[in-house]
């Protein structure tokens, strides 16, 4: 009885893995109370983190040497959860993505497609009686070795699906930059990042299932295959939180901001929208029947002289379009194909003629950049420096030394 006591049931890395599972379940609580953007993607989240819970459990009663398992059932119960958990975990990551960045994101019957590899493993499981150790690869025989095999190759699943993730949350860069027109709205996409971190952690995991025992005694370079599951766990544990930081961040809201705009716009362009008053300035219903591209084209330009709605640092695409009298869509569709500009670089490029201007004005030739990248509607000097030495091919200061005679002031 002492030596139980004295023995520690976990120990120091087995603790990563119990943080995750607490961690998971606190996240899983905030998913009840917290309300959602969009339901449909808060579903597969909370399937995703189910099964992130699932997997840390497991884990710790397969591998934890402290803990028995009663019997055979126990064991059989602890491999099945253990399977569907690390090959569902894909899919779920993979639907909360798409649902997440899908303007008409809807369930699909063929979505039933993803639970083929889960349930054909478990099948295999019981039709041929494997056990907890055979699936270890402690006990195997001839007629096990080809089922730890295709084990093996399973692991590379939830991989495949990281990695069809990440053109979908690229995308999302793309809806945001029709959208948004400042740096700070757009931020770091990390919605991709973590599509990147998760596609790089579970191949790292495969990589180590199927090359550990190469890293370990043939090229020496780590000590042994446990020291990759605990570099995994470590590993999951920080992605666990970033993917939580940005379930409740302001990038995503942002996005689901951009993705509402674009479903509230999606009226024809004749009928009234309901969303938005009409503008003071609308046009006239001769105006207004104009309808083609290039027509509209020359109302864009004509308003970006006129009131110059660049200025304003924080304008958004809908509130664009509202000043047009039309729709979010058909002013995005016009500025892509006629200007071949998303509303981020259109509206940037405007701001960066302002800035060239008032950089070599006698009136400015001494107001500091940062001023100027002010007066101008940036609200970000690395945005603007960026921009502004993409379109010139150098930077402010150069430009203006370049192109302004800089009058000293008067001591």
């Amino acid at each position: 009885m002492e030596d139980l006591f004295r023995t520690p049931l976990f120990n120091l890395h087995d603790l990563i893995v119990v943080s995750t599972a607490i961690t998971t379940v606190f996240v899983l609580f905030t998913q009840v109370i917290v309300p959602a953007k969009s339901p449909v993607a808060r579903r597969y989240l909370t399937i995703f983190f189910i099964c992130v819970f699932i997997h840390s459990v497991t884990s710790l009663l397969i591998w934890n040497t402290q803990i028995e398992l009663p019997n055979q059932a126990a064991s059989l119960s602890v491999l099945i959860l253990f399977t569907l958990s690390n090959l569902l975990k894909g899919p779920a990551l993979f639907l909360y993505v798409c649902a997440l960045t899908k303007t008409h994101f809807q369930h699909q019957k063929w979505y039933l497609l993803h639970l083929v590899p889960p349930f054909f493993m478990v099948g295999l499981i019981l039709a041929l009686g494997i056990s907890l150790d055979q699936a270890k690869g402690l006990e195997l025989n001839d007629n096990h070795r080809l089922l730890h095999d295709i084990c093996l190759l399973m692991k590379g699943i939830p991989t495949l699906y990281a990695l069809a993730c990440i053109p979908v949350a690229i995308s999302a860069s793309i809806i945001m930059q029709n959208y948004y027109s400042n740096d700070y709205a757009l931020g770091t996409n990390w919605l991709s990042v973590l599509c990147m971190g998760y596609a790089g952690y579970w191949g790292w995991v495969f990589f180590s299932q199927l090359f550990g025992h190469v890293l370990v005694n043939v090229w020496q370079v780590i000590p042994s295959i446990d020291s990759l599951g605990i570099a995994n766990n470590y590993l999951a544990f920080v992605l666990l939180l970033i993917l939580f930081g940005y379930n409740i961040s302001v990038a995503q809201q942002q996005l689901a901001r951009a993705l509402n705009a674009i479903k509230k716009n999606l009226l024809p362009a004749d009928e009234p929208s309901h969303t938005l008053p009409t503008p003071p300035h609308a046009p006239d219903a001769h105006a207004h029947a104009q309808k083609t591209p290039s027509d509209l084209a020359q109302r864009i330009q004509s308003l970006m002289v006129q009131q110059k709605p660049h200025l304003q640092s924080s304008i958004t695409a809908e509130q664009f379009a509202h000043l047009l009298g039309r729709s979010t869509r058909e002013v995005s569709a016009v500025l892509n194909q006629h200007f071949e500009q998303n509303f981020f670089e259109f509206i940037n490029t405007y701001r960066v003629n302002d800035a060239k201007a008032l950089l070599i004005s006698p009136e400015h030739i001494n107001t500091p950049i940062t001023h100027i990248l002010s007066m101008a509607g940036f609200n970000s000097k690395s945005a603007f420096q960026r921009f502004f030495k993409r379109i010139t091919g150098m930077s402010p200061s150069e430009y203006r030394q370049r192109y302004g005679s800089v009058k000293k002031t008067p001591r």
